[in-house]
């Protein structure tokens, strides 16, 4: 799928990495930095996010030992999560923040003017 966003063709990039059975291939997206994305509304965010990468990707391993990529996100807004709020914290707001490349979307052409799929 391209998408003419401006004068700049945009094509989705994808890389191929082996699952842990090593029998199956897993495609995931593959972002660099100035990438337009969608964070989507998880964990505790309390809403999806439009943003900009500014870093990554980053290889990180969870407690099961299973591997997964996450890139820094500058929010166009800042941001609130549920966690701060449940622990009295009202007034705080991120305005970055790493995510893990499974909760981002590339923003195309139809998703770039409302913010959402």
């Amino acid at each position: 799928m391209a998408c003419l966003l401006g004068n700049v063709n945009y094509r989705p990039r994808y890389r191929k990495r082996s699952s842990p059975e090593g029998n199956k291939s897993i495609c995931r997206m593959r972002y660099h930095d100035g990438d337009r994305v969608l964070m989507v509304r998880h964990a505790d965010w309390k809403a999806d996010a439009v943003g900009t990468i500014v870093g990554g990707p980053r290889q990180r391993k969870n407690s099961n030992g299973d591997s997964y990529d996450d890139y820094i996100v500058n929010f166009d807004e800042p941001q609130k999560d549920f966690t701060d709020e449940m622990n009295g914290d009202h007034d705080r707001s991120y305005t970055s923040s790493t995510v893990d490349v499974r909760f981002l979307r590339p923003l195309n052409c139809n998703d770039a003017a409302t913010g959402h799929e």
